[in-house]
This record gives structure tokens, sequence and C-alpha cells, in this order.
């Protein structure tokens, strides 16, 4: 019998996705601190942790504003932080509605 927060076979809890999407937002925006990989409006800029975190996040979400643009090789990190989202985001929905059917 399967515990009512995993997803099948595969026993993985809502919380570790949770925590997953958590990690990797903050791990992305630290390094994007950290290299100063920001454009803001394609201007050099110096990102606080809060503008890196907003573009984490944006970034994460696939949201795209396009008000902050990452530079160098953050690009790429970018690039792997979306397709995280997009997968961590799309087995959020999967736990959540396998969730709300076993009810």
């Amino acid at each position: 019998m399967l515990k009512r927060n995993t997803l099948g076979k595969y026993w993985t809890p809502l919380v570790n996705v949770i925590l997953w999407s958590i990690s990797i937002i903050f791990f992305c925006a630290g390094l994007l601190k950290i290299t100063g990989s920001l454009l803001y409006n394609y201007q050099k800029v110096t990102p606080t942790f809060w503008d890196s975190l907003y573009f984490s996040i944006v970034s994460f979400t696939t949201l795209g504003y396009g008000d902050y643009h990452a530079v160098g090789f953050m690009r790429f990190v970018v690039g792997l932080e979306s397709f995280a989202g997009v997968i961590l985001m799309a087995l959020f929905g999967l736990i959540m509605a396998k969730k709300i059917l076993a009810e």
C-alpha cells in the first residue's frame, strides 16, 4: 500500500519535490550573485541577492519577464535551472493530482 504523500512506484514524497525546488532556486540565485552575471535592461549592474533571487524564481518557473538577462556561462546554468523547474513543477502537479484523486 502506498503512503499518502508518495507518487506511485517511485516513492517520491511531496516534501522532497518542494525542498529540491527551493534548493535549486537558492543555489542558482547564489551563483548569479557571486558571478554578477546579470544584465538589467541590457545594462551591466551589480545585482543584489534579491535581484538574483527574483531572476532565479522567474527562470525556474519559466515566466521569463525579460527585465533581467544572464550573461556568459550563467546562461547555460539558467537554462538547466529552467529545465529542472519544468520537471519539478510537473512532478508537483502529478503528486497533487494523485493525492486529490486518491481521496
